[in-house]
């Protein structure tokens, strides 16, 4: 897998800036809200020197973090964390999260998930992308079975899916004529 960078990604309204220094105690405190944290697979709340050590070991790293912005501001995080199969195949784990939940019902996250995903399959070469979701969360389940995952199995209170590149270019190409 070749190194990459990343980059600031605008499309379909939404500006995905990668994650920096300035960016962590305000991603810290949203982590940490009982909303966000609610949903998340590790649920104790972070300190800021645990914050800070995992920024230093995502330097270097093919795992790719970025702050969310529409037109009423900064909405939340995004990220696509990269790897090699077992196989040799390049892929991904992806994951979204909203930073309040009166921001929920826009079409941000849905723009925010495209750019990302598209910029994934596209510019890294990725071959497919994988979800664990807590099974309580069913808004995300649905969300990702909308973007085209496939539920792999359930174990353990988590829920593993798959999104294939073909299966994401098929929705994601109806989805543009609405995401504008």
């Amino acid at each position: 897998m070749k190194q990459l960078n990343p980059i600031i990604l605008i499309e379909h309204g939404v500006t995905l800036t990668p994650l920096d220094e300035s960016h962590l105690e305000m991603l810290r405190k949203w982590r940490n809200s009982e909303f966000v944290r609610r949903f998340m697979l590790y649920q104790e709340d972070i300190s800021e020197n645990q914050q800070r050590e995992w920024f230093a070991r995502l330097k270097g790293s093919q795992k790719f973090y970025f702050i969310i912005t529409d037109e009423a501001g900064e909405y939340g995080c995004c990220n696509v964390n990269l790897e090699t199969d077992e196989s040799g195949v390049c892929c991904a784990e992806g994951g979204i999260f909203s930073a309040e939940e009166g921001k929920l019902n826009s079409l941000t996250p849905i723009k925010a998930i495209c750019s990302i995903y598209n910029w994934a399959f596209t510019s890294c070469g990725v071959a497919y992308i994988k979800a664990r979701i807590r099974n309580d969360n069913k808004r995300a389940i649905r969300f990702n079975h909308g973007l085209g995952f496939k539920v792999d199995h359930v174990t353990d209170g988590v829920t593993y899916a798959t999104l294939t590149k073909s299966s994401f270019e098929e929705r994601y190409s109806v989805m543009k004529r609405v995401l504008g």
